[in-house]
């Protein structure tokens, strides 16, 4: 019989994250996204792990949110250079604006693209 570990945390995402790991460490997990089913699966089920497993399971999943959390400001920077180069266009989009006649076709092109680099999706800003 898998012994039963409690996971509880507020996003599905890292209650997944961790189920699926706990599997692999031959771990039943019973999950919570809220405080109050955390309480109700405690009063029906009985969660114990040896301190020495308690370690070695914070040990390696330690390793593995390092590792995740040092991808997550590898994607930062690649995100904070995306939106310095669109400031960058923006710039001169707008120089190229000033030179050409409202009526041309191009001006509407470039007001487009300034447009477009001020677009949320780019920037990764909301």
């Amino acid at each position: 019989m898998e012994p039963r570990i409690l996971i509880a945390d507020d996003e599905k995402s890292i209650l997944d994250t961790l189920s699926d790991f706990m599997k692999d460490q031959g771990y039943r997990a019973d999950l919570a996204e809220t405080v109050d089913s955390a309480l109700a699966l405690m009063q029906t089920n009985r969660y114990e792990i040896p301190e020495e497993e308690i370690a070695r399971i914070l040990r390696t999943v330690g390793t593995r949110i390092d590792q995740l959390f040092g991808m997550q400001k590898g994607y930062e920077e690649i995100i904070e250079r995306q939106s310095e180069a669109l400031e960058k266009i923006e710039g001169y989009a707008d120089h190229l604006k000033e030179g050409i006649p409202k009526e041309s076709p191009y001006h509407a092109l470039i007001q487009r693209i300034i447009e477009q680099s001020r677009s949320p999706g780019l920037t990764g800003n909301p």
